[in-house]
């Protein structure tokens, strides 16, 4: 079982990568595959849910890092490339597995798609071909479904609780982490839409009829939305949409996904083409600190509203 060049225009791979792509999977496929088969039979399990316990978390990403090394570990060279192959090569279980839990196909390419996207973001930031990250194993263990615009992780709530009158979300909780893949334009219509096509894959599982949305976020961080983003910009509009209860420093490990390079400690040498890098420039050289916002959405999907969505 593998993948091939329908599969890869399938999700998005560009035609010049996907000849490079097969080429390289022609030089490791022999030594990749048998790591694929075994990581295989570990995946989907207790779709929908939650890993049940810390001890659980633990172990998926445990698991997750022994099969990235062991990838890794063929050709020290191609780190990249290697990463990019070792989750090609489960796409097809996965497939098999959407099937047999009648999850409509569309949902599958779009969740598979994400690979493509961090494709060329490796390419932005690293000049070459491959992935740089491993949160996959959270869409092959079927804890993360791209809905539209947004995709949701399955995840258990991180602090001790929030409350929004009657509604209260406890420690442990399950609650929707979103992330925001890089696909395009963030949109109100288009989150909105999401939030719905979400509500109504997971409403069977829900206690009620809200989907409670947990965004944990450079986007949120309350300094980026009052000083950086443009006023009235559809970054602003988006982190506008949650309440946020809660905001935590950080070193500034996103600047890659807004300037295409990583951080070095300066903003010397980063590019200074387009309101958002600029303001993020002043804002840094005006001594702005660096974090994340934590922050709810509560969508009500009968009413196809946010009930919680702060003034």
């Amino acid at each position: 079982m593998t993948f091939n060049q329908t599969l890869l225009e399938t999700i998005g791979i560009l035609p010049e990568d996907i000849s490079l792509i097969l080429e390289q999977d022609a030089i490791y496929s022999e030594k990749i595959k048998p790591l694929a088969t075994e990581y295989a039979k570990t995946l989907g399990h207790r779709p929908f849910l939650p890993y049940a316990t810390e001890e659980e978390t633990i172990k998926a990403y445990e698991r997750r890092r022994q099969y990235v090394d062991d990838a890794i570990a063929i050709d020290a060279d191609n780190t990249y490339m290697l990463q990019l192959l070792a989750w090609l090569h489960l796409i097809p279980y996965l497939k098999e597995r959407y099937e047999e839990l009648g999850i409509d196909e569309s949902i599958f390419i779009s969740t598979m798609k994400d690979i493509s996207y961090k494709v060329e973001e490796c390419k932005v930031v690293n000049g070459v071909c491959g992935v740089f990250v491993d949160f996959f194993f959270l869409n092959f263990d079927l804890k993360l479904f791209e809905i539209g615009r947004l995709q949701y992780h399955v995840n258990k709530f991180p602090a001790q609780e929030y409350t929004y009158g009657d509604y209260v979300i406890k420690k442990g909780d399950t609650v929707y982490s979103c992330h925001i893949p890089s696909s395009g334009k963030l949109t109100t219509e288009l989150c909105m839409d999401s939030l719905q096509r979400a509500y109504e894959f997971f409403k069977s599982d829900l206690k009620g009829t809200v989907l409670p949305i947990l965004c944990q976020s450079w986007l949120l961080y309350e300094p980026y939305v009052e000083q950086v983003f443009p006023e009235g910009s559809n970054l602003q509009k988006f982190a506008r949409m949650f309440d946020v209860y809660t905001c935590t420093g950080a070193e500034f490990t996103e600047c890659w996904r807004i300037f295409g390079k990583r951080y070095e400690g300066t903003t010397d040498g980063l590019p200074a083409d387009n309101t958002l890098r600029r303001n993020f420039i002043s804002y840094i050289n005006n001594g702005g600190t660096f974090g994340n916002g934590h922050g709810m959405i509560l969508y009500d999907g009968e009413q196809k509203k946010i009930i919680n969505q702060c003034d």
